[in-house]
């Protein structure tokens, strides 16, 4: 008797340890092939000073004395310009905060100098300068990326966020001078105001000196390598639990990605079929779908459910063979 019970506590903690090992996550980005992002390499050799411009429009300003690298020391600027949601879904970039707080994006950079083959980082107190276009830029703040066991981004709002704005005054005889000032952007309704005052002119002048300005200067710090110009959600965003059910062709793991209508914003996350449970999923009413994505035998697989706050009933996925194109229809809609 004693050594069936020993049989039976073995074959119980073997069961156990394979059902374990059955829903651990080997995270594959089925979408990745798709993108159309491509690094670009800057040579910078002995520059001391250069302006760097990215194929979208990315300006970045390499000031060599800011950092503690030798003046013959030779280096290079790697950029990858994420701007569309196809671009940031296809490569997995969540919007999403490491508190859990959702977020439009701008625009992801991936930003990178080096030499003799080591990232480099601006001296303390000293900044990259990194421009956007305005129509590209909006209203957006500064935040660096962090990524979880499964290498998902959570991003980590920048504590040091300036921003370049533009003051023109006539000083008299026929001249007007343009005056650029770094600004904690939090205060930039301040300054606008008290220019406001000083200049009687200031309103007829704005809208020329936006063209002459097209763009919106950021400062860099810290150790960076992904950079999202990002603003927070205003909607009512609520959070709930859902239960998932696979009815149609089985794979044995899925990608959801939680897309919001008109917005460049998503979350996605991965998950065994094992464990189809969602816990305080960020909804924004009338706005919210879900893409699964799978993969069964090297064949893309896709269903898209449309998500109602109120519904209590578990989603059903119908996963059907899908093409390129009918992903990217979606993520324009």
């Amino acid at each position: 008797m004693k050594f069936n019970i020993t049989l039976l506590i073995f074959f119980s903690l073997l069961f156990q340890n394979c059902k374990k090992e059955k829903i651990i996550l080997n995270p594959k980005n089925e979408l990745k092939k798709f993108s159309t992002v491509k690094e670009q390499v800057f040579d910078l050799d002995t520059l001391s000073f250069s302006e760097i411009k990215g194929k979208n429009g990315t300006l970045i300003y390499f000031n060599k004395s800011d950092f503690n690298i030798k003046k013959e020391s030779k280096v290079k600027v790697i950029l990858r310009e994420y701007f569309s949601l196809e671009d940031l879904v296809f490569n997995n970039i969540n919007t999403i905060t490491d508190k859990g707080e959702l977020l439009e994006s701008s625009g992801v950079i991936y930003l990178s100098f080096e030499t003799e083959n080591k990232k480099i980082y601006p001296k303390k107190n000293k900044f990259i300068i990194v421009k956007l276009p305005k129509e590209q830029l909006k209203e957006s703040e500064i935040f660096y990326a962090k990524t979880d066991s499964l290498s998902q981004f959570k991003w980590q709002k920048d504590k040091l966020n300036y921003s370049t704005i533009i003051n023109k005054r006539n000083v008299g005889g026929g001249i007007t001078v343009h005056q650029e000032y770094l600004i904690p952007s939090d205060s930039i309704s301040y300054y606008n105001e008290k220019w406001k005052k000083e200049n009687e002119e200031y309103q007829n002048r704005i809208a020329e000196i936006n063209k002459m300005n097209d763009y919106a200067s950021r400062l860099l710090s810290g150790k960076y390598q992904f950079v999202n110009f990002d603003s927070f959600i205003e909607s009512n965003i609520k959070r709930i639990d859902l239960e998932a059910e696979l009815i149609g062709e089985s794979t044995e793991q899925l990608t959801f990605y939680i897309l919001y209508k008109n917005r460049n914003s998503f979350v996605s996350i991965y998950k065994s079929i094992d464990n189809l449970s969602f816990k305080q999923i960020p909804i924004i009413e009338n706005e919210t779908s879900i893409l699964v994505i799978g993969n069964k035998n090297g064949k893309l697989l896709s269903d898209l459910i449309n998500i109602e706050i109120n519904s209590k009933e578990n989603i059903k996925i119908n996963l059907k063979k899908t093409e390129r194109t009918e992903i990217e229809n979606i993520l324009k809609k």
